[in-house]
């Protein structure tokens, strides 16, 4: 018992990795430091207050929605459904949305949501553990721009020598 404390306490303390916890409903009922510093808000301001979908961007959840509405061809309605219908039906869902600050910054986020339910099988609430993956695109980006920089240079060099044999 006193490692299952001593493990629950660390993962809800982890610093890397926004934990957020709903009801059923959707309502935030747990708020964990690594989304307190991620977000900027304090867990007293979102517990029983907003939904998870409050902190993403809504023109992105509204997308979700209707992409994951023609690919499960069913209607899913933007808000927190968007984010949590495959995890409702038992599906994997892993997705990146960007997520908005307290102060109005943004951030690419990286977010797995699960179900969470009870001994007779009914949701009981939602888990989203999330993390920032803002310095990925970063590289991701540099990385695309170095490419595209050596894929200048071998077509510049391929023309070069094609003019010189020309000669």
């Amino acid at each position: 018992m006193l490692i299952a404390a001593a493990l629950q306490n660390a993962i809800l303390t982890s610093a890397n990795f926004s934990i957020i916890a709903t009801d059923a409903k959707g309502i935030i009922q747990l708020f964990n430091f690594g989304a307190e510093r991620m977000l900027g808000y304090k867990a007293a301001e979102v517990v029983n207050r907003i939904s998870p979908s409050d902190i993403h961007d809504p023109q992105e959840v509204m997308a979700r929605a209707r992409a994951l509405s023609l690919e499960l061809k069913t209607t899913i309605a933007p808000g927190f459904e968007a984010l949590a219908f495959k995890a409702s039906r038992g599906i994997e869902d892993c997705y990146e949305l960007t997520y908005i600050r307290k102060d109005g910054s943004r951030f690419p986020a990286i977010v797995s949501i699960t179900a969470l339910r009870d001994d007779a099988e009914r949701i009981i609430g939602y888990l989203l553990i999330g993390t920032d993956n803002s310095v990925r695109k970063l590289v991701e980006s540099k990385l695309n721009e170095a490419m595209a920089a050596a894929d200048k240079a071998n077509r510049a060099k391929t023309d070069f020598i094609s003019s010189m044999s020309h000669e």
